[in-house]
């Protein structure tokens, strides 16, 4: 078992859900989702073993000393908070990683909840065993039977109903239930429910996130509709590409590599515009975009190997161009 950062599940889009099921689980008739609002924050995380609380960002550990906009400052101000797991963990032998968004004034901008009080939203926790086997709890009031809401730490409630998706001849097709994700998304991007009900604010949200509630050890069945402020793949553009002589394949870098997605990777990797993290950049960006156009690329027959060079060119002329800037 991993004594060391444990990562939380990257979490596609419904389309690549449901290519998944049809991959892997085609004999899954139906399927029931719940979802939750998804915060634009930063991925944060506690995880606990044998008693000892160590604090995590999305891609490392961090401390009091190496922080992560100050969420592991946070922490140790509030081991408090987290007693009830970490006396769990001891008893069970289990690691048990609660994960959660950090956001709240300075994290991001231009969002509700980057208008409020910095704090922890918890949306999830791992079991993980002995063995290495994991499993995910994603239900609010069982997730605050291991860490309840105190000060500064909220338990992210369900939006509306769960919703049953039904892959046969019947209304709730994947169709239909993309159109009513689709029409609910568009409204937290003008106004985030959660935050307005929590702390009064009025502003943009990000969108949602679905967790299969019949699949829950099987991060594959989760997904993730933003709203067209947060997007960073381009739509429009991404539908009007078709095969014709190779053009394809700079139509579809255009759709990817758009100025939201740059900027995110700037957030996720921490990274100052200086030519030594040109690196870091290109790499945050290329993987993101393998992961993101697996469908396109499929339906367009367009080989990874030749558009990464594409890709790869591109962006780098973007970050260095702002490195020249600063």
């Amino acid at each position: 078992m991993s004594k060391g950062h444990i990562k939380f599940p990257s979490i596609g889009s419904f389309a690549n859900m449901i290519k998944f099921r049809d991959r892997f689980r085609s004999k899954t008739e139906t399927a029931t989702f719940g979802t939750k609002i998804k915060l634009h924050g930063t991925n944060a995380g506690v995880r606990i073993r044998d008693g000892e609380i160590k604090v995590q960002s999305r891609g490392r550990d961090i401390s009091v000393g190496k922080d992560n906009y100050g969420f592991a400052n946070w922490v140790d101000l509030h081991k408090s908070h987290f007693e009830i797991a970490r006396r769990l963990s001891v008893t069970t032998t289990n690691t048990i990683i609660i994960y959660g968004e950090w956001a709240g004034e300075g994290v991001q901008k231009s969002v509700a909840v980057s208008k409020a009080p910095k704090a922890f939203y918890v949306f999830a926790i791992c079991i993980m065993a002995a063995g290495g086997s994991k499993r995910y709890i994603v239900e609010p009031s069982v997730i605050e039977q291991y860490v309840p809401a105190a000060e500064g730490l909220y338990i992210l409630p369900w939006f509306k109903e769960p919703v049953k998706l039904d892959f046969g001849n019947s209304f709730n097709t994947p169709e239909v239930v993309a159109t009513y994700l689709n029409e609910e998304v568009a409204k937290i991007d003008e106004v985030d429910p959660y935050i307005k009900d929590l702390y009064g604010i009025e502003a943009v949200g990000e969108g949602l996130v679905g967790y299969c509630l019949d699949e829950l050890e099987e991060s594959g069945w989760w997904f993730k509709v933003k709203g067209s402020k947060h997007t960073v793949n381009d739509e429009a553009k991404i539908a009007k590409v078709q095969r014709r002589a190779g053009q394809e394949y700079h139509d579809l870098a255009e759709a990817f590599l758009t100025e939201g997605r740059f900027n995110q990777a700037i957030f996720e990797k921490n990274l100052d515009f200086e030519k030594k993290n040109t690196g870091p950049f290109l790499s945050w960006v290329m993987q993101d975009i393998q992961k993101e156009s697996s469908n396109e690329r499929e339906e367009l027959q367009i080989e990874w190997r030749l558009w990464a060079g594409i890709l790869s060119k591109r962006a780098r002329e973007w970050f260095l161009e702002k490195c020249d800037a600063v």
